[in-house]
């Protein structure tokens, strides 16, 4: 089968996160020029309601302006040549939408969450860049941001030691040896994926180079790896059902918490979702707010901001 290689990156994407309870009307339209300092308005300009901390204002503009226009961010320099190039199309009235959305995001939650986008819209920035190039294409990687990929379907990684454009190959397409495409659920909330769950498998007959991509095994089903297991575990190859609390374990998926505690030989499946923000934490899934900052418990925002935590 071929070397399909996906980033952590591409699934994990950026943590984008804010308040933001901006009432001015949506833009129809929104030039790439004025992309950046609008999204870092969008985000920032009520993140003193999230009680972030005193210098949570000037951390969220100078970490979000970095993140979209920096060497590395959405709209890198190598992705406003691309654009330039016309390899990936910028789409002002998506950015109007997305924009839109960000003002009317009333928590301290992830917007990109909140936003509600799927697997497709998250890797195109909510349609705001979307790439021209054919699967099998070669492209850029490594190093990048995972938006503004020139490739049609958002994913450019390592395919045999090169970079080249993938597909994406939903529940009962084509996968397998030759093809140039991942299996992925693309009607998935993006957020079930990050970490890396695929959801679907390539299922392959015995003696056969290609299959079409299925749902993940059930518990008890036979497994030739973890991958194609729903709980991540593939015993002797059959799909073992979750760790309970207090078992060894390397992945969060592992355990029926969905909370690997610890690292290396002393990780265990734990509770999670138990400390409230001001609470002592080690890791995000402890955290009733999803975000563990400087080891206390904070609102999602707070933690990627840059700031001191507040004083509980």
């Amino acid at each position: 089968m071929r070397n399909v290689l996906l980033s952590a990156s591409v699934l994990t994407a950026l943590a984008l996160v804010g308040c933001g309870d901006d009432t001015r009307p949506a833009s129809t339209g929104v030039a790439i020029d004025g992309f950046c300092d609008d999204f870092v308005d969008a985000i920032c300009d009520d993140v003193a309601a999230c009680s972030c901390g005193a210098t949570a204002d000037a951390d969220c503009r100078s970490e979000l302006a970095t993140n979209c226009g920096g060497a590395s961010g959405v709209l890198s320099p190598a992705v406003r040549a691309r654009v330039t190039a016309g390899t990936v199309v910028y789409d002002a009235n998506a950015a109007g939408a997305l924009l839109a959305q960000l003002r009317a995001e009333a928590s301290c939650d992830n917007p990109i969450i909140a936003v509600g986008w799927d697997v497709t819209e998250a890797l195109s920035f909510g349609g705001v860049l979307s790439g021209t190039l054919a699967p099998g294409a070669s492209c850029v990687g490594g190093g990048d941001s995972p938006f503004g990929s020139a490739c049609a379907e958002g994913l450019c990684t390592n395919v045999d030691g090169a970079a080249r454009c993938i597909g994406l190959a939903g529940l009962g397409e084509p996968c397998g040896m030759g093809i140039d495409s991942v299996c992925l659920d693309l009607n998935a909330p993006f957020a079930t994926l990050v970490g890396g769950d695929l959801s679907l498998r390539c299922n392959i007959a015995s003696g056969a180079t290609t299959g079409t991509c299925a749902a993940l095994l059930a518990d008890g089903a036979t497994c030739a790896g973890p991958d194609e297991c729903a709980s991540d575990r593939c015993e002797a190859t059959v799909c073992a059902p979750p760790l309970a609390n207090g078992a060894d374990c390397f992945l969060g998926s592992e355990c029926s918490s969905g909370f690997c505690s610890g690292s290396g030989a002393s990780a265990v499946c734990a509770a999670a979702a138990t400390v409230n923000n001001g609470g002592a934490c080690m890791d995000d899934n402890e955290c009733v707010s999803g975000a563990c900052q400087r080891d206390v418990c904070v609102e999602a925002l707070c933690a990627t901001v840059g700031s001191e935590p507040p004083t509980p």
